[in-house]
C-alpha cells in the first residue's frame, strides 16, 4: 500500500484505483448533484473560532454514545458498493474502520456474522426494508443474535433516485446499454422500501431490543415522531446526496433537530464531512457522532483493512490539530460557540 500521509492523497489516486463506473458510483449524486454540491458548500460557510491561552498538550477525543465508551467521535458511514471497490470489500472496511475500538456501520449488503467477528470496535447494523413484516422478524433476529449493538433503518430510499452520474458511466462502460438491475437478495422485494410508515416503525421497534434509530432524517418533525415512537437516536443524513436532489445540506438540518429534541437522544450526522475540522462543526452544532463516508472508499481502494484504518488515523490527526487550535481540549466540551457562519 502507498505510504500516504494525507487525505487529499489518497482522494487523488482514488480514480486509478476503481473502474470509472465505480468512481461514479462512489463520488456521484443525483440528478444536478445539487444536494451533494449543499453538503460541502454548507460545511464551507461555517468557520472555527480560533481562541488561544490554554494549555492545549492534552487533547481528549473520547465520547459516550448510547452508553458506549469510544476513542473518538466519528465512525464509518454504511455504503454500497465496498466490494467494487476492494475484494470482500464490506468486511474489510468492518476490520479496518473500527481499529482501536472506532464504532463501524455495517451496510446491509454484506455478511453479518463474520463483520461481527472481524470487528474490533462496537458495530451497528445498517437495516434496509425489503420484506413483509415476517421477513423484518426473521432478520432482526439474525442481527441481534449476532451481536450488534444497535440497528438503523434506512428510510430516505422510498424510491431509487436518478443518479445520473453514475447511469452515464454504466451506459459508457456497457457500450451504449445499460446492464440488467442487480438482484437483490433472496425473499427481498425493493417494493417495501416503499411502504414505511410511522406505524411500521413502531412494530419494528417492538422487535429491536438494542438501540434503534432512523438513519435519513432531515425534519425536525420527523426527529420527534422518531422519538414518539420510541427511538433512541436521531441520524441526519441525505444519503452522501445521492437521493433527494435540492435539499437541505445536512449541516444546515443539524442545528433546526437539535434544538427541536433538546437533550432527548443523540444525533449522528453524515454528508460531505471530509477532514477534522468537519467534526468540530459537526459537534458544534449538535451532533455526537459525524459519519464519514467517500474518504473511507478512499482508504478502502488503496489497501483494505489497512488502507481504511489509515483514514482513522489522519481523522484523528487532524481533529486533534482543529482542536488544539481552538483551544477546545475535550469533544465533550465543544458547543455552539465554536463556530461561526461566514459568508465568504
Amino acid at each position: 500500500m502507498e505510504n500516504f500521509i494525507t487525505l487529499g492523497q489518497y482522494e487523488a489516486a482514488f480514480p486509478s484505483k476503481v473502474k470509472p463506473e465505480v468512481y461514479a458510483y462512489v463520488t456521484g449524486g443525483s440528478a444536478s448533484e445539487l444536494s451533494l454540491r449543499r453538503n460541502r458548500a454548507a460545511l464551507e460557510r461555517i468557520a472555527i473560532e480560533q481562541r488561544v491561552g490554554m494549555d492545549v498538550r492534552a487533547i481528549d477525543l473520547t465520547t459516550t454514545f448510547l452508553g458506549l465508551e469510544l476513542p473518538a467521535p466519528f465512525a464509518v458511514c454504511p455504503m454500497g458498493g465496498m466490494p467494487q471497490v476492494w475484494p470482500r470489500g464490506d468486511v474489510e472496511m468492518a476490520r479496518g474502520a473500527t481499529v482501536g475500538g472506532l464504532l463501524g456501520v455495517a451496510n446491509s449488503g454484506g455478511p453479518i456474522q463474520e463483520r461481527m467477528e472481524v470487528a474490533s470496535g462496537p458495530l451497528m447494523y445498517q437495516l434496509y426494508n425489503y420484506g413483509d413484516r415476517d421477513w423484518a422478524a426473521a432478520r432482526l433476529e439474525e442481527i441481534q443474535a449476532a451481536g450488534y449493538q444497535a440497528i438503523t433503518l434506512t428510510v430516505d430510499t422510498g424510491v431509487q433516485s436518478r443518479r445520473d452520474v453514475h447511469l452515464e458511466a454504466l451506459y459508457t462502460a456497457g457500450g451504449g446499454q445499460l446492464p440488467p438491475p442487480r438482484p437483490v437478495q433472496p425473499g427481498s422485494d425493493p417494493m417495501y422500501l416503499s411502504m414505511i410508515t410511522w406505524e411500521y416503525v413502531r412494530f419494528l421497534r417492538e422487535l429491536i431490543k438494542v438501540p434503534f434509530g432512523l438513519k435519513g432524517i432531515m425534519h425536525p418533525d420527523d426527529a420527534l415522531a422518531s422519538l414518539e415512537c420510541g427511538l433512541d437516536f436521531i441520524w441526519i443524513s441525505n444519503h452522501g446526496g445521492r437521493q433527494l436532489d435540492s435539499g437541505r445540506a445536512t449541516i444546515d438540518a443539524l442545528p433546526r433537530v437539535a434544538a427541536a429534541i433538546g437533550q432527548r437522544a443523540p444525533i449522528i450526522v453524515d454528508g460531505g464531512f471530509r477532514h477534522g475540522a468537519d467534526i468540530v462543526k459537526g459537534l458544534a452544532l449538535g451532533a455526537t457522532i459525524v459519519a464519514i463516508g467517500r474518504p473511507y472508499m478512499w482508504g478502502l481502494a488503496h489497501g483494505g483493512a489497512e488502507g481504511a484504518a489509515a483514514i482513522s488515523r489522519l481523522l484523528e490527526a487532524e481533529l486533534r490539530v482543529d482542536m488544539a487550535l481552538a483551544c477546545q481540549t475535550s469533544v465533550r466540551g465543544i458547543t455552539r460557540e465554536a463556530v461561526a457562519y461566514v459568508d465568504y
